[in-house]
C-alpha cells in the first residue's frame, strides 16, 4: 500500500508530561497517512493539552505529537501546528 502523503521525519525538541511510546527529546518520528481532521489547528490544541511533544521537520515546519482519544482512533498522532490535519506517526 502506498501513502497518499509524503513521509516526513520529525525530530522531537520538547516534551511536556508525555512519557509514553519512547517519546523523548532527540527521538525521530515519521509521518504516515492522514487519519482525521481535528477541530482546531495544532497550535491551538497544544494550549489545551497537558501531555504533548513538539518537533520540527527538515524544512523547519513545527509539529505537535499527541495521543488522540476519540472514537475513530486511540493512538499517537502528529499534527502540524498551523494545520487541522492529523497523521499516523511511528518511530523512524
Amino acid at each position: 500500500m502506498s501513502l497518499a502523503y509524503p513521509v516526513k521525519q520529525i525530530q522531537i525538541n520538547a516534551v511536556i508530561g508525555f512519557e509514553v511510546h519512547e517519546v523523548h527529546v532527540g527521538s525521530v518520528w515519521k509521518t504516515g497517512n492522514l487519519l482525521f481532521r481535528a477541530p482546531e489547528p495544532g497550535a491551538r490544541s497544544q494550549t489545551k493539552m497537558d501531555k504533548w511533544a513538539r518537533g520540527v521537520d527538515a524544512d523547519g515546519r513545527d509539529y505537535i505529537l499527541w495521543k488522540a482519544d476519540i472514537p475513530r482512533t486511540n493512538r499517537l498522532v502528529i499534527q502540524q501546528l498551523n494545520s487541522y490535519y492529523c497523521f499516523e506517526v511511528s518511530p523512524a
